[in-house]
């Protein structure tokens, strides 16, 4: 088999293995147990076909405008079918049996977690080579977290999709050659923010590769380039047209990320002693990935920041970055397992990155280091 055709048929199998582990028992509770996020998101949407928007959750959406739609072909399917003739009785069969509802959200999501495995695959293709995409992609489709996650409807997954396309926009940014595409950019990132607040991470990825970009330039333009105030503006009315209710509340969110960063206590609040989060992160990763291979991905992380080129260096500060927000955090009560899912893609693509510096380092034909490759990662996976 030709090199090209079999890089096509691992990545099939990559992505049809993360489709059945995400697709399996997604029905699993239905129509009695839910998950945490799972009522809002689903009642939000047909909230918003009602006419009604949610004006009450400042730092999650986003995910709900594509249930909407979602439901919106369901309704008409349902109506061609003469099941329903009104949308009265399109709610009044979500009240008798809420199941085919959840089940299109929880689709959704699974295959939304899909398509961030095949992102994956993308992002490392193009900065590092096959091997390395193809071994960052098999991470993200295995991960336990991923998997778990995509079993249910929220918005941490969609964001994570979302971070990973904005970070092939910036690393596309990062060189001079090719045209910045601002608006574009600006898009993705107020929606990766709208759908999770901690989305903000990526800002410092799209900073830096604004700065290799102009790196040759005054320091003005290296971070006030026209372009990249152009995308922040964009980015900016997305996220609050998408989501009003931040504007509404916006004195209360900073009080609640005042409390989360610091500790402060809320007014009337009492003081609590928040617990170790970058201890607790890490166990979090290693309990995800598998000791070994979060250490093989430290390693990568490690030759990244000795190589330092571009790709080395977005993927290094956006881990950083995401890390830095959820474990740097004081607060005593919100911090959850799913708060490190947009660490793993660029984990797995630094693994990938040593992972295919090894194996190219090993004295056989391309063909045996394909074996090798699979060999070691069947062992770290």
């Amino acid at each position: 088999m030709s090199g090209g055709r079999a890089t096509t048929a691992v990545l099939v199998s990559i992505l049809l293995g993360a489709a059945l582990l995400r697709f399996l028992g997604l029905d699993n509770g239905l129509p009695h147990v839910v998950g945490v996020d799972e009522g809002f998101e689903v009642h939000r949407a047909l909230r918003l076909g009602a006419g009604e928007f949610d004006l009450q959750r400042d730092a999650k959406g986003g995910f709900f405008y594509l249930l909407f739609l979602g439901y919106g072909i369901y309704f008409v399917g349902l109506f061609l079918l003469g099941r329903v003739d009104s949308p009265t009785e399109f709610a009044q069969s979500f009240v008798a049996d809420l199941t085919p509802f959840f089940m299109i959200g929880r689709v959704t999501h699974a295959l939304i977690s899909v398509l961030a495995v095949y992102w994956t695959y993308r992002i490392g293709r193009r900065m590092y080579g096959e091997r390395a995409g193809l071994f960052g992609a098999a991470v993200v489709a295995v991960s336990l977290l991923q998997v778990a996650q995509s079993h249910y409807v929220g918005v941490d997954l969609p964001m994570v999709l979302l971070v990973l396309v904005t970070l092939e926009l910036a690393h596309g940014w990062s060189d001079a050659r090719y045209p910045a595409r601002p608006a574009l950019l600006g898009v993705v990132f107020g929606f990766t923010v709208m759908h999770k607040i901690i989305g903000i991470a990526v800002l410092v990825p799209i900073a830096l590769a604004n700065w290799l970009r102009h790196r040759r330039h005054s320091l003005v333009r290296r971070l006030f380039a026209r372009e990249l105030l152009l995308a922040y503006v964009v980015a900016a009315l997305v996220f609050m047209i998408g989501n009003p209710a931040f504007v509404l509340h916006l004195g209360t969110f900073f009080d609640d990320a005042l409390e989360a960063l610091t500790g402060a206590p809320a007014a009337g609040g009492a003081t609590l002693e928040a617990p170790n989060l970058w201890l607790y992160y890490f166990e979090v990763l290693s309990d995800d990935l598998g000791f070994a291979l979060l250490v093989f991905a430290l390693a990568g992380g490690a030759l990244a920041a000795v190589r330092r080129r571009p790709a080395d260096l977005l993927l290094l500060v956006t881990a950083g970055a995401f890390y830095l927000l959820i474990a740097g955090a004081r607060t005593t009560q919100f911090y959850f397992p799913r708060y490190a899912l947009p660490l793993i893609p660029p984990l797995g693509l630094l693994a990938g990155r040593l992972l295919d510096r090894v194996v190219g380092q090993l004295p056989m034909g391309e063909r045996w280091r394909g074996w090798a490759t699979a060999g070691i990662a069947i062992v770290l996976l």
